[in-house]
């Protein structure tokens, strides 16, 4: 499968990601591009490796209400921001509202991105995102039928998301529409490692433009004092897990998979080592630069090893908010319910974190950053480094 490239539109965004890194670097404060809404924690599924999977009660009565989303969305669009990804702890199409939330992101004009399990959509719903010219989503899928299914502890939902693909296929076809792309996401484990390429085979037939594969990471139990990941708790979920044999595996099947691809896209085996049956909340915050330099992260500038907390706010179903998906919800002194995007963004919590970013100084959150972030962070930095002026500041 050959990656296309991103449409026009998005590539107008990157190239604005670029202009405002440029003014931070050159001490000039712009606001953010990014405003990434955790619309519910709610999910119709419990997946075997998410976090989830243990929560049984999940309160929808202290969620962002939608007229409060709708002011954030006004207020995003007056302070420049140009991108809205909606995700959620859950499954967004657990959100009563999420069309009513979905139109009002493309009126105001943002490019509008999602990631969903997608076994919500209806036909109805389908033809409407087509016809709104929703840009972009992300579909869950994590092996064939069997594997999917097993995964996701639901029989019936592969053939479920398949099937919503493959309607909204029909449907840009007969509105005559590019939009929304379509792309995969998958959380590599035992038991789907070597489906790998089965996966882009199936990415290709279904007109998806890629395939984003994740690590799995660990969680710490919040109902537990002691340090235990969630998948440590069952010897189920420890299952998962790859071990060594299986790395030598997967060296095969991902050399075989990138020589036949596009040169533009290639699976790291090195990043998912990193992040594989690895429990960072074992380690303190004094060690994770240490852990960085042994190709826990792969860096060598000292300088801007990150960009979300300059680029991006993350707002979580009940209000609380982060400069990334690791750090949304840490600071307890301000909330999206009484506080504004613009207070937040301002904020001491993030210029003490920007600083720390700035100076390379990296907190334990990092440790944990997904497959994918690390992949953003590195067509930015690359693209900053074509300019000689940037080059000499990011080192």
């Amino acid at each position: 499968m050959k990656r296309k490239e991103k449409t026009y539109p998005y590539q107008r965004i990157e190239k604005e990601k670029i202009n405002r890194m440029a003014s931070w670097i050159n001490m000039a404060e712009v606001g953010p591009i990014r405003l990434h809404l955790n619309l519910t924690d709610r999910c119709n599924l419990t997946c075997k490796f998410c976090w989830q999977r243990t929560n049984d009660k999940i309160p929808k009565d202290k969620e962002l209400s939608k007229d409060r989303i709708f002011e954030l969305l006004e207020e995003a669009k007056k302070i420049g921001v140009m991108e809205v990804f909606i995700s959620g702890g859950g499954e967004p199409l657990m959100k009563e509202e999420i069309w009513e939330i979905m139109l009002k992101i493309k009126k105001l004009g943002f490019w509008a991105d999602m990631t969903t399990n997608g076994t919500l959509f209806d036909k109805e719903f389908i033809e409407k995102l087509v016809k709104a010219k929703w840009n972009h989503i992300n579909f869950s899928l994590d092996g064939d039928e069997k594997t999917h299914d097993f995964l996701r502890q639901k029989k019936g939902v592969f053939r479920k998301a398949v099937e919503n693909i493959k309607y909204f296929n029909y449907c840009k076809k007969k509105f005559k529409s590019d939009f929304p792309e379509l792309s995969i996401a998958m959380v590599l484990n035992r038991k789907n490692y070597a489906l790998l390429p089965y996966m882009f085979e199936l990415a290709s037939g279904l007109n998806c433009s890629d395939i984003q594969v994740n690590a799995i990471k660990s969680y710490t139990n919040p109902k537990l004092k002691t340090r235990v990941s969630y998948f440590f708790d069952d010897l189920l979920g420890r299952s998962l897990y790859l071990k060594k044999n299986d790395f030598s595996k997967l060296e095969k099947i991902i050399k075989l998979i990138n020589s036949g691809r596009d040169s533009k896209y290639n699976l790291d085996l090195n990043l998912i080592k990193s992040f594989e049956n690895y429990n960072f909340e074992d380690y303190k915050e004094s060690q994770i630069p240490t852990m960085l330099k042994e190709n826990r992260f792969n860096y060598s500038d000292k300088k801007y090893v990150c960009f979300e907390p300059f680029l991006t706010i993350v707002a979580n179903p009940d209000g609380s908010f982060g400069c990334c998906c690791e750090r949304a919800g840490e600071y307890k002194k301000m909330n999206l319910k009484n506080n504004s995007l613009s207070e937040i963004w301002k904020s001491d919590y993030y210029n003490k974190v920007r600083k720390s970013i700035s100076d390379g100084r990296l907190s334990q959150h990092c440790a944990k950053c997904g497959l994918w972030q690390i992949d953003n962070t590195n067509i930015i930095k690359n693209l900053l480094k074509k300019n000689k002026r940037m080059l000499n500041l990011l080192k």
